[in-house]
């Protein structure tokens, strides 16, 4: 029998063995690069029993996407054994890497040794077995065993050994396992100053715990080296470390997840239901979005850890340090980084660039072979699982798109700016590497340069077409353009809200030729003709698409800079509107007071006269626009925060009655036939002048000493929930539109706008009631963190109908070059 898939770290070999034994059949398990191979024999019947119990039974981390199973003739083996692996003979096994499993947080059978006095792996930060423990982040090459880990350093003592070697224990043949007598230990570091070494610099195991702990009582800020990367922590409940860590990071305000030691101390804090909790416990143990009381909870957490959020990323201990660590209280737990940056994972580039944020590092010894930031989720309201950020405890598991495409074609794509992730398509299934960040400096492009040489080496295929984004701009496509060209590939460029489309096909498993409409909604997107997407309906699939429809365009002064400055946004659209930007009576007090009368001036010339300004459809920054209309941020550290801020103020509404709404409106049918403008324009126009009556009534009602707070609070979330009710709406109608003259009731919602709850169920509430079936992302993020999936597939249909008979490079590819 050969295996292939996730079927190497995982437990696997000790499992066939026990299997085989009980069944009473002989024989023996191997690795064998990235198989497991399996020579068994024995009764017929007791083989056909093995054979159908394989997949069924087979270890939870485990996943057998392929099994070809060839009758032999007997040979008289008694017992059935593990026995050496066996390394390829043709490729040297250092350039390969087996298709292993995720980093799996720790067991519960770990877990109890680990609260055990009386067991000799007693608080130790490193235990582990075949069902838990790293596993994608310390392999170097195939076949999986121990000396091709990081662990291969470490010689096993003979407690360990006998344990290794016993197939009635836990731990037979588990490649990382180790104890206190020949494992890693923990190491306290701090930098030295002016030349000076610091004290506590050689404090090891306990000693060193013990001084991390003494500096977060205190208030201070560690590093603390984890599974794929470095932390930095610090007591979630103390506010003035929370403003240091923010300081010293270089985020304002962006939320900052939470470390808590067991579900009975997060339930001290909040209100935990039953799937939260499932989700929080996965093997995957990720973040996840936890609502919190805006009074009660925050009491507890220091407020600056989400500000003006009501809901917090929670994360229980994946490793066993960190239930350390966070047995005092609550932590602040995010990733070591500055913003913008990639995650620190060496000790050396560790101490380099985080040297200036922290009180002291929490090292250990085993090493990091590739970085493996944590996983974010929230829970949809149906129970199920939404990525937010798919990264430690899922990647590198790949996702089945073979009944989406039998394309034979094997593609490395590189996603867009932010949020990246590259994706390597090979033999029906896509691998996501994990998260790689926000691609934009040197350090991510090294970032995404090593996700991609790992996916290669996990594959060990050979790449045939380099995928990226449309976007000139983009250092991604920049690098993908380099790469093409040195390795003299063909290189697909991919319209982003398309490769949006193709990712919810291919994580549905939906044929690549059977279009759907999806609503493709987020805030920047390069368009073909020029200008920014980012409110498209697109019907299509992953050969092409139409332009159904899109939100009514309106002028962005200083393009990119109106991500950074929501209040461009909102002049832009006042400006599209008919309002004239530097009339005071004509705009909100808010907008007025946070942009002089010069810059109004400036910014109303560059609308007339079309001067540094980019025509926009993007969802993105209407909700950007109608927040600043709304008194929101007019400036912003992070991506989305002035949506964010009215998705929560949208929550609070209770009474649920619409407020406004916009029209669906016929485009320019003559046009769209030649060009890429939109049969209906989603024109937002009603919507804007309701909201602006109601800021007027809202300035009102400040000005009014007699009136309350609450009123002006009642009415303010009223205008937030009806802005996400009014595109909801708006989405029903195209959708309604679109079926009249198609029949087209499968409707897809992707995107990062589709992040925001609040639109996603009022959108797919409307869409049910009106008879559609909703397809959202399960898998993959409905952010740009999908957005490799999406490329892949389009870029291998792309090669494969581009390409001429000889099979040479396709033509688009010959006119790409040429250009270039």
């Amino acid at each position: 029998m050969h295996l292939q898939g996730t079927v190497q770290g995982v437990g696997f070999r000790p499992y066939v063995h026990r299997l085989a034994t009980r069944l009473g059949l002989g024989g023996a398990v191997w690795n064998a690069d990235d198989t497991v191979v399996i020579e068994v024999e024995g009764d017929e019947n007791r083989l056909e029993r093995f054979v159908t119990a394989l997949p069924i039974e087979a270890p939870p981390a485990a996943r057998i996407e392929a099994m070809e199973v060839h009758a032999e003739s007997p040979r008289g083996v008694c017992g059935f054994h593990i026995v050496t692996s066996v390394a390829s003979t043709t490729t040297p096994s250092e350039t390969r890497i087996a298709p292993i499993a995720p980093d799996l947080a720790t067991c519960e059978d770990c877990w109890r040794e680990f609260h055990d006095p009386a067991d000799r792996r007693y608080r130790y930060p490193f235990l582990n077995c075949t069902q838990c423990g790293p596993r994608f982040t310390i392999v170097t090459g195939v076949p999986y065993d121990r000396e091709r880990t990081t662990m291969r350093r470490f010689v096993m003592c003979d407690a360990c050994r006998r344990e290794y070697e016993d197939p009635g224990h836990r731990r037979f043949h588990a490649e990382p396992n180790a104890c206190p007598e020949c494992g890693p230990q923990l190491a306290w570091h701090v930098p030295a100053v002016n030349g000076h070494s610091a004290a506590g610099a050689s404090m090891r195991g306990e000693q060193a715990l013990r001084e991390a702990l003494a500096v977060l009582r205190g208030g201070g800020v560690i590093a603390a080296k984890g599974i794929g990367g470095y932390h930095l922590l610090c007591d979630a409940r103390n506010a003035d470390a929370v403003a240091t860590l923010r300081l010293r990071k270089r985020r304002p305000h962006k939320p900052l997840a939470v470390l808590v030691d067991s579900l009975t101390t997060l339930r001290a804090y909040a209100d935990v239901s039953a799937p939260t909790a499932a989700l929080l416990q996965t093997p995957a143990h990720p973040i996840v979005l936890v609502p919190l009381d805006m009074d009660g909870s925050w009491q507890r957490f220091a407020r600056e850890v989400a500000p003006g959020l009501d809901q917090v990323g929670v994360m229980l201990p994946a490793f066993p340090l960190h239930a350390l660590l966070a047995a005092d209280g609550p932590l602040v737990c995010t990733s070591g980084n500055l913003s913008d940056e990639p995650m620190a994972w060496s000790d050396g580039d560790a101490v380099r660039r985080l040297a200036s944020l922290v009180d002291g590092f929490l090292m250990h010894d085993r090493e990091i072979v590739v970085p493996c930031d944590d996983s974010v989720v929230q829970l949809a309201r149906d129970g199920s699982e939404r990525p937010v950020r798919r990264s430690r405890g899922y990647a590198p598991y790949p996702i089945d798109v073979g009944r989406t495409t039998r394309a034979a074609v094997e593609v490395i794509a590189v996603g867009a700016e932010l949020k990246s992730t590259a994706a390597l398509f090979s033999g029906g299934r896509i691998t996501l590497s994990s998260h790689v960040g926000d691609v934009g400096s040197p350090e991510t492009i090294e970032a995404l340069a090593m996700a991609v040489q790992r996916l290669e080496a996990m594959h060990g295929g050979t790449v045939r077409v380099m995928a990226c984004d449309m976007h000139p701009g983009y250092l991604s496509a920049h690098w993908a353009v380099g790469q093409a060209r040195a390795r003299s590939l063909p290189l697909v460029r991919v319209q982003h809200h398309h490769a949006h489309l193709a990712s919810l096909l291919g994580e549905h498993g939906l044929p690549s030729d059977e279009p759907i409409l999806a609503f493709t909604f987020d805030g920047t997107g390069y368009g073909p003709d020029g200008t920014v997407w980012g409110g498209e309906a697109l019907l299509g699939d992953c050969t092409g698409y139409q332009r159904m429809a899109a939100l009514a365009s309106f002028p962005l002064a200083g393009g990119d800079a109106a991500v950074k400055q929501p209040v461009r946004s909102a002049l832009g659209l006042l400006h599209g509107l008919g309002f004239d930007v530097t009339d005071d009576s004509q705009l909100p007090c808010g907008v007025r007071e946070h942009v002089t009368p010069a810059s109004r001036v400036i910014m109303q010339r560059q609308f007339t006269r079309g001067i540094a300004t980019v025509e926009s459809s993007s969802m993105g920054r209407l909700l950007d626009a109608c927040a600043v209309l709304c008194g929101g941020p007019t400036t912003i550290s992070y991506e989305g925060q002035a949506a964010v801020w009215l998705e929560v103020l949208g929550r609070r509404h209770r009474h649920r009655k619409p407020r406004y709404h916009c029209v669906v409106r016929p485009g320019d049918d003559s046009r769209a036939a030649r060009s890429h403008a939109p049969r209906w324009i989603i024109d937002p126009a009603p919507m804007i002048r309701a909201l602006l009556d109601d800021v007027r009534q809202l300035e009102a009602m400040s000005e009014d000493a007699s009136r309350e707070s609450s009123d002006r609070a009642e009415l303010l979330s009223a205008m937030a929930w009806s802005i996400h009710a009014a595109i909801a709406g708006a989405i029903v109608t195209v959708a309604r539109l679109v079926n009249d003259r198609m029949d087209m009731r499968r409707v897809g919602l992707t995107g990062g706008v589709f992040q925001n709850r609040l639109l996603s169920e009022l959108t797919g509430d409307a869409l049910a009631r009106n008879g559609f079936e909703t397809l959202e992302h399960r898998q993959v993020p409905c952010n740009d963190g999908g957005l490799a999936l999406g490329q892949a597939l389009v870029a291998a249909h792309t090669f494969l109908r581009d390409s001429d008979p000889s099979g040479s490079l396709p033509a688009t590819f010959r006119q790409d070059m040429a250009h270039s």
